[in-house]
């Protein structure tokens, strides 16, 4: 993830330096040019790096945050759906090519897994309204691994790569989570709730229009459309990676 910078005294370009003893205590990285032309400016990491290729160092994230924000160690969902993302994405699914699209890969599901379960603590730690439930954590979690699965090529497509879905992944991702939810003996109403939430991730989606069974759920769903886009801005090679997304819209 990208870093910010503690400001010099007169940088309009920064955001406050933390009033954390910890931080604090650590002093200031090495003086860096933001472009303000009134003082230096040091790098300072807004979060503990957390290397998003790695889907055991993001699943382990989005276990703290689970049980830090339900405060319940019953994390098994998570394993679950990590392991039904990875059987997709490597290729051991029965019905499915392996992922093959550059851009939209795994890391970039893991990036705004990454980015929602931060929101989620931020929103729980602030007291935001309304209150998080586990149910809303845990469809929201559950959403964003799956929101991209419709880049996926069935069994045997060999056409082409599995960006020519792109006008209709959201969809595809949506049926996706169906069939594996239902698979695993979630409800009905859970499964409904989860396509809501990846349906919010569409470019041109209302979400002010899109069904939901609770204002939280709708609420968690605008918060992982930005996870989708902040996650990824948000990467340290994001402007290098633009070429492999501007080829899968060509």
């Amino acid at each position: 993830m990208r870093v910010s910078h503690w400001p010099g005294p007169h940088c309009l370009n920064a955001i406050p330096r933390p009033r954390n003893a910890a931080v604090a205590a650590s002093g200031p990285g090495p003086e860096i040019n933001c472009g303000d032309a009134h003082g230096p400016c040091y790098p300072s990491p807004v979060f503990a790096a957390v290397d998003t290729r790695d889907p055991r160092a993001v699943l382990d994230l989005c276990r703290t945050v689970w049980n830090e924000v339900t405060r319940s160690s019953d994390s098994a969902f998570l394993d679950r759906t990590f392991d039904r993302l990875r059987e997709a994405f490597d290729g051991r699914h029965p019905d499915y090519e392996p992922l093959d699209t550059q851009y939209h890969d795994l890391e970039h599901t893991l990036q705004g897994t990454l980015c929602l379960a931060r929101i989620l603590r931020g929103w729980h730690r602030a007291g935001g309204h309304p209150p998080l439930d586990p149910r809303a954590v845990r469809l929201g979690l559950t959403a964003i691994l799956f929101h991209d699965t419709g880049y996926l090529k069935p069994r045997g497509d060999l056409e082409g790569t599995g960006a020519k879905f792109t006008p209709i992944h959201v969809q595809r991702s949506a049926e996706f989570a169906a069939r594996s939810l239902a698979a695993d003996g979630v409800s009905a109403g859970d499964i409904r709730e989860v396509q809501s939430m990846i349906r919010c991730t569409g470019v041109n989606a209302d979400i002010r229009k899109l069904h939901f069974e609770r204002p939280l759920d709708r609420r968690v769903g605008g918060a992982l459309a930005s996870a989708d886009l902040l996650g990824q801005m948000a990467a340290e090679d994001y402007v290098e990676k633009l070429p492999a997304l501007y080829a899968e819209f060509a």
